[in-house]
């Protein structure tokens, strides 16, 4: 009888195994076919977003093209034009008066590696309204020596593609936000040697639109 039990407990017990087994086998081929899955919905995703970009990059040109055929005084529209590409036109490009560079939240900082110029750059109009637009942005920084003078530290070029993405909509200011990367001896000659950094960013829109901003930082 001791003999019987024990084999019947083998057997139960071998019953068992096969069945977490074929269970565990289950749960892994689930789990195999649910990771395909995600992976071809993440390369699909993937796709869609370099068509995305192509796409808003050929609108770019077609919008640069435009504004350099366009009169600084006279904004003409064609109807076969996108409606995305006609309403900036309409209701951004003529009413951007000037730009100015956020002060409050402006500045050199050591945060990142390596240290860079944070410049947030608004586009505004007559009343000093922030307007988003696209354009092409040029940041300059030149580092001023012991004789007044200033010299060139780092320039950052940035494409109407590339301005769309740097656009940031925040609590305390709106604009393009903009990091210039500095050498470590340019930060530590601000931050160790009191020295000024001269920034100059423009906004180039086409049609001889061009606006600039200059800010001095440090002591």
């Amino acid at each position: 009888m001791p003999r019987l039990t024990f084999i019947f407990a083998i057997t139960l017990c071998a019953g068992i195994a096969l069945i977490c087994g074929c269970q565990s086998g289950s749960k892994q081929a689930a789990i195999e076919v649910e990771s395909r899955n995600q992976s071809q919905t993440i390369r699909e995703l993937e796709s869609k977003v370099v068509e995305a970009e192509r796409l808003l990059a050929q609108q770019d040109r077609e919008l640069k093209a435009l504004r350099d055929n366009m009169s600084n005084d006279i904004v003409t529209i064609s109807a076969t034009r996108p409606h995305a590409v006609a309403d900036e036109m309409l209701a951004n490009w003529g009413g951007v008066s000037a730009v100015e560079i956020h002060r409050l939240t402006s500045g050199v900082s050591a945060v990142g590696v390596p240290p860079a110029i944070h410049v947030v750059l608004q586009p505004v109009d007559s009343d000093r309204e922030v307007i988003k637009v696209a354009g092409e942005i040029t940041l300059t920084a030149s580092l001023v020596n012991d004789e007044g003078v200033p010299e060139s530290v780092g320039s950052l070029e940035l494409s109407i593609t590339d301005s769309r993405k740097a656009w940031n909509s925040g609590l305390v200011s709106s604009g393009f936000s903009i990091n210039l990367p500095l050498e470590q001896d340019v930060w530590n000659a601000v931050r160790n040697n009191g020295r000024q950094l001269v920034v100059t960013a423009s906004l180039d829109l086409g049609a001889s639109r061009t606006y600039s901003a200059t800010e001095v930082f440090g002591d």
